[in-house]
C-alpha cells in the first residue's frame, strides 16, 4: 500500500516536471508585451513622418500660394497702368467722333461723359491704391487658409471657421523679417510696402503744398508721365486704325474714306488731356527709387523673395509613459519654405526646321531650334526663336508669376528663431552661433 502511494506521488512529480505550460505563458507575455512596444513606437513614428510631410506640404501649398497672390498684385498694377492709357486714348476718340453722322460714332460718342468722369475722379489710381494696400493681407490671408486646411485631420472638411481644429498656423514673410499685411500702417508708404511700388500721386505731397520733389522722384515721375503719353498716343492709334478697317469693311473695293475730323480732333483732345488738363495726374505707379539701400528698390530681385513658415503643435503620442519625443522640450514643430515672384523668360518656340541635305534635296524635320537662320525681307542676322510675351521687369509687364525655390535666403536662420507675433508659448529653435553657411549645411530644402 506504502509502495503504491510512493509509486503514485513519484509520478505526479515527474508529470508536473515534464509541463512547460507556466514557461510558454510566461514567454508569451513578454513576447506580447515587446511586440505592443513594438507596434506602439512604429505607430508613433508613423505619425511623427506623416505630421512632417504634412506640415512641409502645407509650407509649400502656403508659401506658393500667398506669393501667387503677390504675383495677380503686380499683374493688377501693371493693368492699372495700362488702363491709364486707354482711358486718354478713349476719351479722345469720344470726343472725335461727336458729330459724326454714322452708326459707328453714334455708338461710341455718348460714352465720352464715362470716361471724362474716370479722368476726372482718377478711378483708375483709386482701384490700383487699393490693390497695393489689401493685396498683402489677402496673401497672408490665403497663406493662413491653405495651412489651416492641411492641418485639419483626416476626413475633415475645410468648410469651418478659422482656427477649428486645425494645428497649423503659417505666416508670410519678407527678406527684411516683416510679416506681410500684419500692419497696415506700413502698406500706406512707398518705402515699407510689400509690393515694391511707388504710386507718383498719393504716395508724394500735394502739388499745392509747396513741396520740392526729391531730384530722383521728380525723374521717376517724369518717366511715368512720358510712358503714359507713349501707351496713350499707341492705344488712340490703334483706335483709328479700328475704324479706318470700319470704312473699309463698308465697301472693300472702293472703301470711303475716313472722316479726317476724327483723326484730327481725337489727337489734339489727346494733347489737351495729357499736356493741358492732366499733365502729372492719372500716371501710372513705378518702381519705387533705390535710395541707396538695394533690399529697398523696387526692381532688385532679392526684394521679390518671401518666406513662408508654418507653425506646428506636438501629437500627443501613444504610450507617453514608455514613448516620448525628445524635440517636446525644446522646441515646437515647423516646417518652411521660400518663393519667389518674377517675369519669366521668353520660351524658345517649337517649330518645322528645313534645311538643304547633302544631295541637294530639300530636308524637313520638326525640333527645337534656338535661333532662326534665313529670314529674308528686310531684317537679317540670326533673331531669338522665342514666343512674343514680354519680359521687362518693370510695374508694365502683366506676366508676373510665382515658384518654388530652395530655401537660401540670408534671413531664413533669423526668421526660425523669430517667434511669430501673437502666438504665446511657441517654443522656437535654438540657433545661436549657427551662421547662415553653417545652416545652410543642415537646410535640406
Amino acid at each position: 500500500m506504502q509502495t503504491r502511494s510512493r509509486i503514485h506521488r513519484s509520478s505526479s512529480l515527474h508529470a508536473r516536471h515534464r509541463s512547460r505550460g507556466g514557461i510558454l505563458f510566461l514567454v508569451s507575455l513578454f513576447v506580447m508585451l515587446g511586440m505592443t512596444m513594438l507596434l506602439v513606437a512604429i505607430i508613433n513614428i508613423a505619425r511623427q513622418i506623416d505630421d512632417k510631410v504634412r506640415r512641409q506640404n502645407a509650407a509649400d501649398a502656403a508659401t506658393r500660394s500667398g506669393a501667387g497672390m503677390l504675383a495677380r498684385g503686380m499683374n493688377q498694377v501693371a493693368f492699372a497702368n495700362h488702363l491709364e492709357g486707354d482711358v486718354f486714348a478713349l476719351a479722345a476718340l469720344t470726343y472725335g467722333l461727336e458729330g459724326i453722322d454714322d452708326p459707328y460714332a453714334r455708338q461710341y460718342a455718348p460714352l465720352r461723359p464715362l470716361f471724362e468722369q474716370i479722368l476726372a475722379e482718377r478711378a483708375v489710381g483709386e482701384y490700383r491704391f487699393d490693390v497695393l494696400q489689401q493685396t498683402p493681407l489677402l496673401a497672408q490671408q490665403t497663406a493662413g487658409e491653405i495651412s489651416r486646411r492641411h492641418g485639419l485631420p483626416n476626413g475633415a472638411g475645410g468648410g469651418g471657421p478659422t482656427g477649428s481644429t486645425s494645428t497649423l498656423n503659417a505666416l508670410l514673410w519678407t527678406n527684411q523679417l516683416v510679416v506681410i499685411g500684419n500692419d497696415p500702417s506700413l502698406e500706406t508708404g512707398y518705402a515699407t510696402r510689400t509690393l515694391p511700388v511707388i504710386d507718383l500721386e498719393r504716395d508724394l505731397p500735394p502739388q499745392d503744398a509747396g513741396v520740392p520733389l526729391d531730384p530722383t522722384i521728380a525723374a521717376l515721375q517724369q518717366d511715368a508721365v512720358d510712358e503714359r503719353n507713349r501707351m496713350a498716343r499707341g492705344a488712340l492709334s490703334a483706335w483709328l486704325a479700328e475704324i479706318r478697317y470700319y470704312y473699309y469693311r463698308m465697301d472693300p473695293l472702293n472703301p470711303p474714306p475716313m472722316p479726317p475730323q476724327i483723326r484730327d480732333r481725337s489727337r489734339e483732345r489727346l494733347r489737351q488731356l495729357l499736356e493741358d488738363e492732366y499733365p502729372t495726374n492719372n500716371i501710372p505707379a513705378m518702381f519705387r527709387p533705390d535710395n541707396g539701400n538695394p533690399l529697398t528698390s523696387g526692381n532688385d530681385p532679392r526684394y521679390f523673395e518671401y518666406v513662408g513658415i508654418v507653425y506646428g503643435q506636438h501629437r500627443a503620442e501613444e504610450g507617453t509613459a514608455l514613448f516620448q519625443s525628445p524635440l517636446r522640450r525644446t522646441s515646437n514643430p515647423l516646417a518652411y519654405a521660400q518663393a519667389r515672384v518674377f517675369v519669366p523668360k521668353r520660351r524658345e518656340q517649337f517649330r518645322n526646321l528645313s534645311y538643304t541635305g547633302t544631295n541637294g534635296t530639300l530636308v524637313e524635320e520638326i525640333g527645337w531650334e534656338v535661333y532662326y537662320t534665313s529670314l529674308g525681307g528686310s531684317r537679317s542676322g540670326p533673331y531669338p526663336n522665342t514666343d512674343d510675351w514680354p519680359q521687362d521687369w518693370n510695374t508694365f509687364t502683366q506676366n508676373w508669376t510665382v515658384q518654388l525655390v530652395p530655401a537660401t535666403s540670408q534671413a531664413v536662420p533669423v526668421l526660425l528663431q523669430t517667434p511669430p507675433p501673437g502666438v504665446q508659448g511657441f517654443q522656437m529653435p535654438n540657433l545661436t552661433g549657427t551662421d547662415w553657411q553653417q545652416f545652410n549645411l543642415l537646410n535640406t530644402h
